[in-house]
């Protein structure tokens, strides 16, 4: 069953990061003016399931992808994707795997996320428009529906791929083979 457990969380890590690069590039592609944080749920299964140090680096990496991707600064998510991790990793206690713990958990990790890249924004661009609009779409609308994508397109198909290999798992102990 141990064995089970480590193919399922191997499997878990491949498909977020692979959707999340897919959904990324699509909305890049297609949907440029939203905002949708769509590599937030890979960065946030990346928490869950990885230790620390090679969830920095898969961090890293999406970051780099990302930045080939858009129009920002080069380097900038390659950035702020390891630091939200960073901050997420130590909170990850307090979320467990069900549904609705993990889209609060997207949440969470869009907010962090969301803070981090507006932060170092500022830092980096010195151009932020604080109006009341843009806060409340930013810190509370996004990530409202980033938690829904995220449960959405993530949480939902991974349980119902771990619902199908737990089934082919028993299938194969119970069938005889001649």
């Amino acid at each position: 069953m141990k064995a089970l457990i480590q193919k399922q969380n191997r499997a878990v890590i491949i498909y977020s990061t692979l959707a999340g690069i897919l959904f990324t590039i699509c909305r890049t592609a297609l949907f440029p003016q939203i905002g949708l944080a769509t590599i937030v749920p890979s960065l946030t299964y990346l928490v869950v399931y990885l230790p620390f140090i090679p969830s920095l680096w898969v961090g890293f990496f999406l970051g780099l992808l990302v930045d080939l991707i858009s129009n920002s600064f080069f380097g900038f998510f390659a950035l702020i994707y390891p630091l939200s991790i960073a901050v997420i990793y130590r909170y990850k206690r307090f979320f467990s795997d069900s549904t609705f713990q993990m889209g609060l958990f997207f949440l969470f990790a869009s907010l962090v996320l969301t803070l981090i890249h507006t932060l170092c924004g500022a830092l980096f661009f010195k151009k932020i428009s604080w109006s009341f609009i843009a806060i409340f779409s930013d810190f509370v609308i996004m990530p409202l529906l980033d938690g829904l994508y995220g449960v959405l397109c993530f949480v939902l198909p991974i349980k119902a791929l771990k619902q199908l290999q737990y089934l082919l798992y028993r299938f194969k102990l119970t069938r005889k083979w001649k």
